[in-house]
């Protein structure tokens, strides 16, 4: 396969802080204890599922499976690395598709990406990738006519939407394959999760486990953070002082980061091919197992509304999705920011978790280009109380509110 182009944000130089609350969840986030009612679910429930270390390997498998080790993938064009990097490792030909500003596929330009692709002429396999972004559920009923036209198989991305309600079932089971990652949203040591919707043949690709060492040292590393005294959380900053903090940083910006163009044609430094046939470690799979799932996605949805209530009014950004469905329990809080120049290194320089998909392969879709900078991912996971949260949304309103004004 030929090398794909990325533009990659490189920070070195700009000597950011450690942020001062993770950016996703630890172990000992979520409360412990069966749920008293059905009002949430995982995907995984009722599943055959094969556990990975990692989502990015049970992708790998899901890919290997759709093409068997030939033929295209399709990816959104704004993505996270590690959706690439396992079809690299195989050796399949990636085309990004472009996505419209809600990130949903846009069809007329996927039906286009088809038709170039020779797909029923030249192309035997194919499989596509639609990722429920931070946990707020696609529509797939017209992707999925458009797919089943061109023969193209579906990988349903529950990365971001691993917990749904029953009460609106379908979510990770309209595809041919459904991939998770619980990790990030039980604060497990590791965890991907593949599910086919046929049934599964492990002997045709068996995982190995850990050796009872490393296995041991999990086991131990999770009772130190589960059961150690509670404590109080570690923001110890105060809120009123941020918006002299801003005024002083905003004096003093520091340096700034680079844009970088560079070929790939191996997998990133996030990608261990030596892993690709780990299974997941058994205390994560404890972890994730025992969790109180209506704990934890009542409190992600309470965070997020905190998260609306915050930017609803404040200048130079909004939210990517302005209203929390019934059935939807978030990933992350994605905020768009309008001067990503100025209010991104302001608030990485401040110590707040902020991701961003600032590495993506270079394509002509407009809305990834923009998103790249300029949409942030905010944690709003179970672990982060009320202390914490407060120090977060001070912390973003004290950048907003920094001088500039809201555009038009």
């Amino acid at each position: 396969m030929s090398a794909i182009k990325f533009v990659r944000f490189d920070p070195a130089g700009c000597a950011f802080p450690k942020p001062v609350v993770g950016l996703l969840p630890d172990s000992a986030s979520g409360r412990l204890g069966t749920a008293c009612d059905a009002t949430w679910a995982t995907v995984l429930d009722n599943q055959q599922v094969i556990h990975y270390s990692r989502g990015r390997y049970a992708l790998r498998e899901a890919y290997r499976r759709a093409t068997e080790g030939h033929g295209l993938v399709f990816l959104p064009a704004y993505h996270c690395r590690t959706m690439v990097d396992p079809a690299v490792d195989l050796g399949l030909k990636v085309i990004f598709f472009p996505i419209t500003e809600s990130l949903s596929p846009d069809l007329p330009g996927l039906a286009e990406c088809f038709r170039s692709a020779g797909l029923g002429d030249s192309v035997n396999s194919a499989v596509l990738v639609v990722p429920h972004y931070f946990g707020f559920r696609q529509p797939l009923a017209a992707l999925r006519a458009l797919c089943a036209r061109h023969g193209v198989q579906i990988i349903e991305d529950c990365s971001h939407a691993l917990i749904n309600s029953p009460s609106q079932p379908g979510l990770g089971a309209e595809g041919d394959f459904m991939i998770a990652s619980p990790y990030k949203f039980f604060g497990s040591e590791d965890g991907g999760a593949l599910v086919q919707l046929n049934p599964l043949d492990r002997a045709s690709n068996p995982l190995h486990g850990a050796d009872w060492f490393h296995a041991g040292k999990a086991w131990v590393r999770l009772a130190l953070q589960r059961f150690q005294p509670v404590k109080k959380n570690a923001v110890r900053k105060e809120i009123e002082a941020l918006s002299v903090k801003v005024a002083q940083l905003r004096k003093s910006p520091g340096a700034k980061g680079v844009d970088i163009l560079q070929s790939a044609s191996l997998p990133s430094a996030q990608y261990d091919a030596a892993e690709a046939q780990n299974a997941a470690l058994r205390a994560s799979r404890w972890l994730i197992a025992h969790v109180d799932i209506a704990d934890l996605a009542n409190a992600r949805r309470e965070n997020y509304k905190i998260w609306l209530k915050c930017v609803e009014s404040l200048p130079g950004c909004r939210a990517l999705y302005p209203t929390l469905p019934a059935d939807s329990v978030p990933y992350m809080f994605p905020l768009i920011l309008d001067n990503p120049e100025m209010h991104f290194y302001l608030l990485k320089r401040l110590g707040v978790p902020v991701g961003r998909w600032d590495e993506i392969a270079v394509s002509d879709c407009s809305v990834a280009k923009c998103y790249r900078l300029n949409l942030i991912h905010l944690p709003c996971y179970q672990g982060l109380n009320f202390t914490a949260m407060s120090w977060l949304t001070g912390a973003v309103t004290a950048v907003l509110l920094s001088g500039e004004k809201k555009s038009a």
